[in-house]
């Protein structure tokens, strides 16, 4: 999908309120425009109808519909020109056209956690909360030794037929999300530790690089691979219970390990299979100021990985990245972490689509789950998204947040200053006296393009994402039921096939038209 005309927004920008019918979007011209444009858009999105060599999977951890338009204004807000924040497009809504909805409930829970969204995205079962690698009716949280099925992921599928696997969080890389992609556990809280007759998480990473499942992996989380007698590279406590070095499994095994930016930037493809720990438990927000230089960004981690993946590579990749932040600062019931990280999540969507061969790559942006999060009120057009306004036009009084909670440990309804700054330490306010956000069980988006991104339509289960990677792909349940080839004669060529085709077509013209 193209973007929106650029001579649209620019004639907002030069003449914001000048009174001209044709320049401000308070005239019925400029809304007459503006979606005119959209439908020569959509008139304008290829569909590819044939299989994808690669997969490149987002999942925005807590990222609801709330997120996703808080995070648009706040954005369009922080820009340099006079347009309102909400007149802002997201690179994701601009770059990947093909729009669904996902049902995120588990098998145990109407509201559900990372384990068993992120389980459920990855493999095409949902289970228990709290729990991923195991159907929901053979697993008990908690019980060691009570999930009898081991499922696979889309990281066996894929490997299956030789391609390569990689993830990049900004969590610990033994978390949820990126446990759920190559482990197997009755608990997501087993990251370093297990009980007698289970594996650790931590533990099962080292076996699945023995096992040749992974080539990239990138996050936090050194507590859960350090010796419980030695503190951390990051000058850390270990959260294990042995001695057990897994930076040393993991070099020992043959792989690479780097624990800074400038490691990562010298990574080469020769160095696979290549382990990055860039702090003790997760990366720092993006917003907070505390982020040390040593450390990468979700972009710097998120290129790097494709780059290796990439690399002399004819068979293929699949690559999981995570912005795992945006649900903690959600939990922390302070918004401005969690938009400044789907801000950074952002932009690194926008940097992977401008590097991304989209005739071979699938891209899916998606989450795991919601929270409980409102944008209330009456606020007024372009009213800072962290700040307050006062609902005069119902009559209300007293500045209330524009940005509210299901549950929060605060009850003060407006924010120190009505601006788009950070106040640290400040809750927003919830309907719920709580100790931390909760998440919310609503819908969440799923944007796709590239080979079969057309199927992302609808009200599907979230069960239904691993489904499609793996037709896509041709791999797990599609593996003898689908061709490589184009599958439909309607299809939208590629354009070397278009380059092929037209001047035959021209030369059957000029000899046998009539």
């Amino acid at each position: 999908m193209t973007a929106i005309k650029a001579s649209i927004f620019l004639s907002i920008l030069l003449h914001p309120s000048d009174g001209n019918e044709e320049s401000s979007y308070l005239s019925a011209s400029f809304w007459e425009k503006y979606s005119q444009q959209e439908i020569e858009d959509i008139q304008q999105t290829i569909i590819r109808q044939w299989r994808a060599k690669n997969v490149i999977l987002f999942i925005g951890d807590g990222f609801g519909l709330s997120e996703l338009v808080a995070a648009r204004i706040f954005q369009g807000q922080n820009k340099s020109d006079a347009l309102p924040g909400e007149l802002n497009r997201l690179s994701m809504e601009e770059k990947l056209p093909f729009v669904a909805l996902s049902k995120t409930f588990s098998t145990s829970h109407q509201v559900s956690d990372s384990a068993a969204t992120a389980f459920a995205i990855l493999s095409g079962i949902k289970t228990d909360s709290g729990t991923f690698g195991f159907s929901g009716g053979s697993v008990e949280f908690e019980k060691c030794g009570s999930g009898l099925d081991h499922l696979p992921t889309m990281a066996d599928h894929v490997k299956a037929v030789g391609k390569r696997v990689g993830v990049v969080t900004t969590a610990r890389v033994t978390h949820a999300t990126p446990g759920a992609l190559y482990a197997k556990t009755e608990s997501r809280n087993w990251e370093g530790s297990a009980p007698d007759g289970c594996t650790d998480i931590a533990t099962q990473l080292m076996q699945q690089q023995k096992n040749k499942l992974l080539d990239v992996v990138f996050g936090g989380g050194m507590k859960h691979l350090w010796p419980n007698d030695k503190v951390t590279p990051f000058q850390g406590k270990s959260a294990r219970t042995d001695d057990v070095n897994h930076v040393e499994t993991w070099e020992n095994q043959g792989g690479k390990v780097v624990q800074d930016i400038s490691g990562l930037q010298k990574l080469k493809p020769s160095d696979m299979p290549v382990l990055g720990v860039f702090s003790d438990s997760h990366l720092n927000y993006e917003g907070s100021g505390a982020k040390p230089s040593s450390e990468p960004k979700l972009q710097d981690m998120a290129l790097k990985a494709m780059e290796l993946l990439e690399s002399k590579n004819k068979d293929g990749y699949f690559l999981l990245i995570e912005g795992a932040r945006i649900d903690m600062g959600q939990h922390a019931n302070e918004p401005y972490l969690t938009l400044t990280e789907v801000d950074a999540f952002d932009k690194t969507i926008k940097a992977i689509m401008e590097k991304v061969d989209l005739d071979e790559t699938l891209v899916i942006v998606t989450a795991d789950h919601e929270h409980a999060f409102s944008i209330t009120g009456y606020p007024s057009l372009n009213n800072p998204i962290l700040g307050f306004s006062r609902d005069s036009w119902k009559n209300e009084t007293g500045d209330q947040a524009t940005l509210t909670y299901g549950a929060s440990p605060s009850q003060t309804q407006a924010p120190p200053s009505n601006t788009n700054e950070y106040h640290p330490g400040f809750k927003y306010p919830g309907a719920l006296n709580g100790s931390q956000g909760r998440h919310g069980g609503a819908d969440v988006v799923i944007l796709a393009n590239g080979p079969m991104a057309h199927l992302v339509q609808g009200f599907r289960m979230q069960s239904y994402i691993g489904h499609l990677m793996q037709y896509a792909t041709c791999t797990g349940l599609y593996k003898s039921k689908c061709s490589l080839e184009i599958i439909d004669t309607t299809s939208t060529l590629r354009p070397i096939e278009l380059l092929i085709l037209m001047p035959i077509c021209l030369l059957f013209n000029k000899f046998f038209y009539f």
